[in-house]
C-alpha cells in the first residue's frame, strides 16, 4: 500500500513537471514569434558579416566584391539555415534559462508599449553595437596579432 501511494505521488510530480515544462515551452514559443526571432536570426548573421566585409573593403576589396559578398552569404543563409530546425534547440534555451513566470514576464513586457518598441529597436541596437565592437577591436587587433605570433612561432615544428 505504502509502495503504491509513493508511486502515485511520484507520478503526480512527474506529472506537473511535464505540464509546467510544456506551459513553458509553449511561453518559449511565443516570444520568439512576437520577437520575429527567424527574422532577427538573419538580421544578427547579416551583422556580424558586415564589419568583416567593411574591413576587407579598408584593406582594398573593391565595392563590387563586397556586394556580391555580401549577397552570397545572404544566399546561402536564407538556402542552409532552417528555422524550423533551429527553432526547438532555441525553445530548450529559453526553458533552461528562464522560469515560466519569467518567460510570463517577458511576455506581458512585450505586450506593452516599451516593450513593442523593444522587439523592434532591440534587433538594430544590436546590430550596430557589434558593429561598433567589431570596428573598436579592429583598431586594437595589431598588438593582438603580435601575442599570436608569437604563441605560434613559440609552438611552430623546427
Amino acid at each position: 500500500m505504502k509502495t503504491s501511494l509513493r508511486l502515485l505521488a511520484f507520478l503526480s510530480i512527474i506529472g506537473s513537471v511535464l505540464a509546467d515544462e510544456a506551459a513553458s515551452r509553449k511561453s518559449a514559443e511565443t516570444i520568439l514569434e512576437i520577437t520575429n526571432a527567424s527574422g532577427a536570426m538573419k538580421t544578427g548573421f547579416i551583422a556580424t558579416i558586415a564589419p568583416m566585409i567593411a574591413n576587407m573593403k579598408r584593406q582594398g576589396m573593391p565595392e563590387a566584391a563586397g556586394t556580391e559578398m555580401t549577397a552570397a552569404m545572404s544566399e546561402w543563409f536564407d538556402a542552409e539555415i532552417k528555422w524550423v530546425e533551429i527553432k526547438p534547440k532555441i525553445v530548450d534555451l529559453y526553458v533552461r534559462e528562464f522560469t515560466e513566470q519569467e518567460l510570463k514576464d517577458l511576455l506581458a513586457f512585450y505586450q506593452t508599449p516599451s516593450g513593442k518598441k523593444a522587439i523592434i529597436k532591440l534587433p538594430v541596437v544590436m546590430q550596430q553595437g557589434a558593429v561598433i565592437g567589431q570596428e573598436y577591436a579592429a583598431k586594437k587587433q595589431d598588438s593582438l596579432k603580435l601575442k599570436v605570433q608569437a604563441i605560434v612561432d613559440k609552438y611552430r615544428p623546427k
